[in-house]
């Protein structure tokens, strides 16, 4: 958040607004009541993201369009804006809203450079062709089988003429960083029907294909031209501060995520070597998917500023808060260079409460034992041949929840 920034917030369908109307209310009231100068708004449509349909661009494709609308009217309710940024509600900015503006401003290394890609994204920066996986991957058979081979499309360029390509389909990020100039083309593009575009959206559907939400705006992109040549190179060496004097950062991803880490990767074939944070059972966030995307915490931290990303996901207050409270900051200099150990493990959380209840559960069993060896002896007393026996007293259960009561 920041004077330089505009919000557009969307709420899923699948959230129930009374269910969640207390945490609703507060946000609202933040955005509202926010010093911070940005502009904030809701979106007017809320959709239904169902996981590897096309539903999943609904969201991202009515933004741009809201936000295209918002540059181009002529009032002085017009908001002008360089750079578009899709986040889910669990990112989390490394730099503060300034430090990334300086980066993207006309001036900025980052400049009219389009990002489609994460740093689970095997190519670097540039988005992964399906053809660059072996042959029975999952991501290159999901977009090459039923039907078999790549789909030519025939559409009508923005000049009126017809034209017909055949789409290879390149993978890299729902989450992404773009130009107004890409962003108000492809909005031009999704409105006419017979657009590239909207025809291979349309194949995309009718065909079922999944992770479009991954595939649809990296694929237009690397086929469209003098777009596809806004793409940044494979690494970047970006000035980590404001002092000339400090060695560039190395940039290899704009968004630092931890996918696919239960095989192997398809292209280099390397293998995760650091563990995972886990949801804890007491936690209200949802366990990830076996893919991916991970939690992360403060030991990723070394990863995380050695990619030199702007903004992280998957984080939570419920899995490590001190991530959260650690960013953003100025400058990657700042982030804490704290790495996985060889193994973590990691004790129970001690519970005073229930180790209390069971050592007066023993007190007050000792002392019933007690009782019962008093009330004994008395009676037999005046026993001539008396002689002491230790005695072992079980309980039934009824008995046993009977004492727990009354204790």
């Amino acid at each position: 958040r920041g004077p330089d920034t505009i919000i557009l917030l969307h709420v899923d369908v699948k959230f129930d607004l009374e269910e969640v109307s207390e945490g609703m209310e507060v946000l609202s009231y933040e955005a509202e009541h926010c010093d911070c100068g940005s502009h904030i708004s809701y979106m007017e449509e809320r959709f239904d993201c169902v996981w590897g349909s096309w539903s999943m661009n609904l969201p991202t494709h009515a933004a741009l369009a809201t936000l295209v609308q918002m540059a181009n009217t002529n009032s002085s309710n017009s908001v002008p804006w360089d750079v578009f940024v899709n986040l889910s509600g669990d990112s989390l900015p490394t730099l503060t809203p300034a430090a990334i503006s300086q980066l993207f401003a006309e001036a900025g290394p980052l400049h009219n450079l389009n990002f489609v890609t994460s740093s689970a994204c095997e190519t670097g920066f540039l988005p992964t062709s399906v053809l660059q996986f072996p042959p029975q991957w999952h991501k290159r058979t999901a977009y090459t089988t039923r039907p078999k081979g790549l789909p030519t499309i025939h559409y009508v360029d923005e000049y009126g003429v017809q034209q017909s390509e055949v789409i290879t389909a390149h993978f890299g990020s729902q989450w992404m960083s773009l130009t107004y100039k890409f962003c108000e083309h492809l909005v031009k593009e999704m409105a006419r029907k017979d657009s590239l575009a909207s025809r291979y959206k349309n194949y995309l559907v009718t065909t079922g294909r999944l992770m479009s939400d991954e595939t649809f705006i990296p694929t237009i992109l690397m086929h469209t031209q003098i777009y596809n040549e806004t793409l940044p190179p494979a690494t970047l060496q970006v000035a980590s501060s404001s002092d000339t004097k400090q060695p560039p950062h190395k940039f290899i991803a704009i968004r630092y995520e931890r996918m696919d880490e239960h095989h192997p990767t398809g292209i280099t074939h390397s293998y995760p070597k650091y563990q995972r944070y886990d949801v804890p059972e007491s936690s209200y966030a949802d366990e990830p998917r076996v893919w991916g995307p991970y939690f992360l915490g403060v030991y990723d931290l070394r990863s995380i500023k050695a990619s030199g990303a702007l903004w992280i996901r998957k984080v939570s207050m419920e899995v490590d808060h001190n991530l959260v409270e650690l960013l953003p900051v100025e400058t990657w200099e700042e982030l804490v260079d704290i790495g996985w150990p060889k193994e973590v493990r990691v004790s129970e959380v001690p519970d005073w409460e229930r180790t209390k209840l069971g050592l007066m559960k023993q007190a007050a069993r000792k002392q019933r034992l007690k009782r019962q060896r008093d009330e004994e002896d008395a009676s037999d007393a005046n026993d001539e041949d008396y002689q002491y026996d230790d005695y072992v007293f079980e309980e039934d259960e009824e008995q046993e929840e009977q004492h727990d009561e009354e204790l």
